[in-house]
This record gives structure tokens, sequence and C-alpha cells, in this order.
């Protein structure tokens, strides 16, 4: 796995604040998992474990919580005397529910912060009203290929690179910036077919969600979801659809900070410098990718191309008809923090790479701005 570069790997291990800790009513909290042998004794709360590692289910409690009421920076801290488990409310309800911290995070900023009025019933009934409202979990996760289907696009790159470099396929790719040792990485092949190089579409826990290709010719569609449509079998497997994944993920998983990106190369050619990078593989971000994005990170460095598109899809634009089709400002600024960072002209992240300027962007990413100190070209968040 590719390697953070320190610059940020200190950006990542900045946790978030966790101020609003403070605010939980840990008693409320506990109350939620059904826990046996709930006890408030002074400034913590005595309960019985639920995770795994007692005999007997804990009957005699030996886990503990303080509410912070003799030192708040100490609120929800908790620790279990019988299997060892120590962190905060945090923690605890990511490793009982099976959801990552970020999820967690969010689920207690939203119930217990300061100002925030939560409904009747929890957290618990809180987060099944919401799948209510988006529909079922399973609505959302798109529908899975087997790896062996994607046998029929594997190259042996380490060959190729010996022998046939002069190809213009292969000349393609090692143009690039890309070593033998990405590409097998990232399983990146070739598609006959459609005469194309195959990036796999993989889900954030490394399924295989769907096959894209990548035009190395000029004057043609850069990217084609492949598979079988009606009226056109080829492969065996239909085309994936793009607004269910969010590329990228399976890499770093939860990190504090993505980096945002257009295209598959790009992400990639990120994640080799050491970015934990995405893309929504599209020029719009869907509500299902919205979700998934917010469950894997806390920030976003929007690194776009400087095009009419780019800037359309980070603010937004009008429509002839004058409705306006919202970015990705307005769609996440409310629930994760969204910065800019501005690319030399003409340059995208592959440039960089290929170009061995790896130093030059790190220093475009770090010198990232917080959005609403970016000049937007269309002005269209002016009044919001």
């Amino acid at each position: 796995m590719p390697r953070p570069l320190s610059s940020l790997s200190e950006r990542i291990e900045r946790q978030p604040s966790n101020e609003f800790l403070r605010y939980v009513n840990v008693e409320d909290f506990l109350e939620n998992f059904d826990l046996a042998n709930i006890e408030a004794v002074n400034d913590y709360v005595k309960f019985s474990c639920p995770f795994p590692g007692h005999s007997h289910g804990d009957e005699h409690p030996s886990a503990v919580m303080n509410t912070g009421a003799v030192d708040p920076s100490r609120a929800t801290q908790f620790a279990c005397f019988g299997c060892g488990r120590r962190g905060n409310a945090i923690s605890f309800l990511s490793e009982h529910e099976g959801i990552t911290k970020t999820k967690a995070r969010r689920w207690i900023q939203e119930h217990y912060a300061k100002n925030y009025y939560a409904p009747k019933g929890g957290i618990k009934t809180e987060f099944e009203k919401r799948l209510q409202k988006h529909g079922s979990r399973e609505s959302q996760v798109p529908e899975f290929l087997e790896w062996q289907e994607y046998e029929q696009f594997d190259v042996d790159w380490a060959y190729f690179a010996e022998n046939h470099t002069d190809e213009p396929e292969v000349a393609y790719i090692f143009n690039r910036g890309f070593t033998v040792e990405t590409l097998d990485h990232y399983r990146i092949g070739y598609d006959e077919i459609s005469s194309r190089i195959t990036i796999p579409i993989v889900y954030q826990d490394g399924r295989l969600v769907g096959i894209k290709g990548r035009a190395w010719k000029k004057n043609r569609n850069r990217y084609l979801a492949l598979g079988d449509k009606p009226g056109r079998r080829q492969y065996g497997f239909p085309t994936y659809e793009k607004s269910l994944v969010v590329y990228g993920l399976d890499q770093f998983g939860p990190q504090k900070t993505y980096v945002f990106d257009e295209g598959e190369l790009n992400v990639i050619s990120l994640q080799i410098c050491g970015f934990p990078a995405l893309s929504c593989g599209n020029a719009t971000m869907s509500s299902v990718q919205q979700r998934i994005i917010i469950d894997f990170a806390d920030e976003l460095i929007l690194l776009r191309d400087d095009d009419t598109a780019g800037r359309n899809s980070i603010w937004g634009y009008d429509r002839k008809d004058g409705t306006h089709v919202p970015g990705i400002i307005e769609k996440m600024r409310d629930r994760v923090d969204i910065k800019i960072a501005k690319m030399m002209e003409g340059m995208d992240a592959n440039d960089y790479l290929r170009a061995g300027m790896k130093k030059e962007l790190t220093e475009v990413i770090d010198s990232a701005i917080p959005w609403y100190l970016a000049e937007s070209s269309k002005g269209v968040l002016d009044s919001i």
C-alpha cells in the first residue's frame, strides 16, 4: 500500500475535536444499548461490559464511563477492568455497532451536541428513521462481481515493460508515470473489445463493483463503463451503477482528510504520492456517494481541473431555464470541512506524478484554503 508523505501523515494524525463529548448524557447514552447493571456513582457510570472477554457475561459490572461532572475533559472516557478495553463514547459506539469512528462521531454530535434537540428513542431509533427516509440500506449497495470475472482483462505488465514498450497502449500507461508494481497493485488491465485500459472499480470493503475502460487514443470518449447492456452482450456481466460507489476508499479506509479528484487515474496518482484520495467517477455526486464520503472523511480537499466542468462540479451552475444545479460545496459544506487546492495551470494530479513533482504536489495540497475564502467564478453562493 502507498506510504503517506510526512506532511500529510501529520495532518491525518490530527484528531478532530471531541469537545462535544462533554455534553453527552452518559447514562442516557449507555441505555441505548440495553446494557445490564447501569448505575451512576459520583462522576462515572458503572455497567456490564457488552464486549467479548468476560465469563458469565460480566454479571458483576467491570466497566465504567466518566460523566465529565468533575473534569469535563474526561467526559465519556471508559475503561473495562475485565477485558481491558479503553476509549470514549466514539470508540464504544463504533465497536458496539460495527461502524466507522467517523460515523459514530457524527451520530453522537447530532444527538448530544450543545443546542441540538434529539428526538425521542435514542441514537438507534434516529438512525432507523434516517434509513427509512433514504430507503433501505440494501437499496444503497451496488451489485458485486466476482474477481474471477476480471481475469479476462489481466495483463502481465512486467513482460510488456521488458519487451513491448513501443506498443502504443503499453507506452501510454507507462508514460503516465506508473510502474509495474503500481499497475499490478491496482490491477490495471486491458480490454481488447473496446481497446481501452481497464480500471477495476472497487467498493470500500475491497469487493469488485464493475470495470471502467480508459481510452488511450485521442478523439474518443475518455471513460466507458464496461459491461453488457440491453441488445449488447459482450462481457458476461452488466455495467455498474456509478452513483453507488466511491472510488479509492479501499486503499486507506476512514481518514480525517481525503483529496477529491475527478478521474480514477488521478486518484491512483495521488495515492502513489501518499495522499488518501477518492473520486465519484462522474461529474456529479449522488446522495448515496455523499453519505459514503461522510462515513469516511471529516475533510475534503477539492483538487479539480480548472475548466468549465471542473468549476461547475465545485460551485454548481444555472441551467438555461434558470434552475440551479448544486455543486459539491453546496451538497457537502454542512457535513464535512471543505478546502480547495489550486493546481498549476494545465496540470492534473497525474501530470505531477509523471513529471516527478511530488514535492510540488504536496505544496499544492498543503496550501489548500477553505472553500468560503475561494472565489466562485459564477458567484452562485454569494447569496447563500
